[in-house]
């Protein structure tokens, strides 16, 4: 009996490792001997998918990601490229990583303790939050993995680049000093030279009387005091102004042009009336490195910008010893125009 039992498990372990053998584990890019699977591939193109959707306001059509949005390079293009090099060099910082033999420190993984705690709390509690997971074919442990492969990220990039890194260092000055002359934190109000229903323009009167109306709010946002008064003036004067700690505006932040050049040119805590196309504003520039605004995230990736010519300098470097390799089949499984609803 005891023999029988014995060769029944033996013939089972061979049957599975032969089905093993015939099964390759599917991928979609191979960065050296590490693999980014079908799946995460998937998740992060859909995902993106839903986020230009979002972000671009159209409804979703073949034809809107064939439109040609650079010479020879559709929308639906730039997407997948996007997130085949998302990946790809997400996936070499971790290598990198570990081949030099960096660690987290105890901050950083009680960074991402508390993050994901107040992502699972805003979600309504885990249960609610390994649904959302779920609908977006992850576990609860793949997307913890991608929050340490970003921390890992950002460890490399500082151990290069950070204010003690390996090559020239960037200071938290310059970083500062970059970040004001590209960006510009503003509280506005507006006052509109259209009527804002029809969208049909005042009459010459009409903008003439809401110009006196921004000069006076003018006036009096400028008025001396010791504390400030532009959530006041906002009030009292706009018919429409930027909420709470107000917007930040960069050169290719799609606002209007005649804003975004005052804001870019503005000193820290002056305010100045700007015509707009379709309203006069009065527009205040506060302090965007402050403590308030200037959060490690945002160190991060004004880094990451100030920096970008090296840092793809760098992943091309550690593509020649880990080649990256792509499963063009798979890829064109999951082009965005493929999910496309008839």
């Amino acid at each position: 009996m005891k023999k029988s039992i014995r060769l029944i498990a033996v013939l089972l372990a061979v049957m599975l490792l032969l089905a093993g053998c015939g099964k390759k584990e599917s991928y979609a890019i191979k960065v050296g001997d590490q693999i980014i699977t079908e799946q995460e591939y998937s998740r992060t193109i859909l995902l993106t998918r839903s986020n230009y959707l979002s972000a671009l306001g159209k409804e979703d059509s073949a034809e809107l990601w064939e439109t040609e949005v650079e010479e020879d390079t559709t929308l639906s293009q730039m997407l997948v490229d996007t997130t085949c090099d998302q990946l790809t060099n997400l996936k070499l910082f971790e290598i990198r990583f570990d081949e030099l033999g960096l660690t987290l420190s105890e901050e950083d993984t009680k960074a991402i303790a508390a993050d994901l705690e107040e992502t699972v709390e805003a979600a309504g509690g885990m249960s609610a939050f390994h649904t959302i997971l779920e609908e977006r074919n992850y576990t609860y442990e793949e997307y913890e993995a991608e929050l340490y492969a970003h921390a890992k990220k950002d460890a490399v990039l500082n151990y290069y680049l950070g204010e003690n890194g390996a090559r020239k260092p960037t200071t938290a000055q310059d970083l500062k000093d970059w970040y004001n002359i590209h960006y510009a934190q503003v509280k506005a109000l507006l006052i509109y030279t259209i009527d804002p229903e029809t969208e049909e323009a005042l009459t010459e009167d009409e903008i003439a009387s809401v110009k006196r109306k921004a000069e006076e709010a003018l006036e009096t946002a400028t008025r001396p005091s010791d504390t400030d008064l532009f959530d006041e003036v906002i009030e009292l004067y706009g018919e429409a102004g930027t909420d709470g700690d107000g917007i930040v505006i960069g050169e290719e932040s799609g606002y209007d042009e005649a804003l975004t050049a005052a804001a870019l040119d503005m000193k820290i805590g002056e305010v100045r009336l700007v015509e707009m196309e379709s309203a006069y504003a009065v527009v205040k520039r506060y302090e965007g490195t402050s403590d308030q605004f200037w959060t490690e995230e945002v160190q991060q990736q004004t880094l990451e910008t100030l920096r970008s010519d090296e840092i793809d300098e760098l992943l091309e470097s550690w593509k020649e010893t880990h080649p990256v390799k792509i499963n063009n089949k798979v890829i064109q499984s999951f082009r965005p125009e493929n999910f496309v609803e008839e």
